[in-house]
C-alpha cells in the first residue's frame, strides 16, 4: 500500500539527486556566462525538493491518524 507521502519522496529525492549533478556542473563552468542562472536553477530545484520533504512528512502523519 502506497501513500501520496512516498510519492512525493521520490520526487524529492529525485529533485535532490538533480540538484547534486548540476552542483558538479556549475563548479566545472563558474566562469561561463550561464553559471550564475545555473546557480539560480539549483537554489529553486534545492528548496522545491526540501517543500516536498515537509509536505511528504505532513501528508504522512495525516494519513497516520
Amino acid at each position: 500500500m502506497t501513500s501520496y507521502g512516498d510519492d512525493l519522496l521520490v520526487i524529492s529525492a529525485l529533485g535532490f539527486l538533480m540538484v547534486c549533478y548540476l552542483i558538479f556542473f556549475a563548479v566545472r563552468h563558474i566562469e561561463q556566462p550561464y553559471a550564475s542562472r545555473l546557480v539560480l536553477v539549483i537554489d529553486y530545484l534545492f528548496l522545491a525538493s526540501l517543500t516536498l520533504v515537509v509536505l511528504s512528512g505532513f501528508v504522512a502523519v495525516y494519513e497516520f491518524i
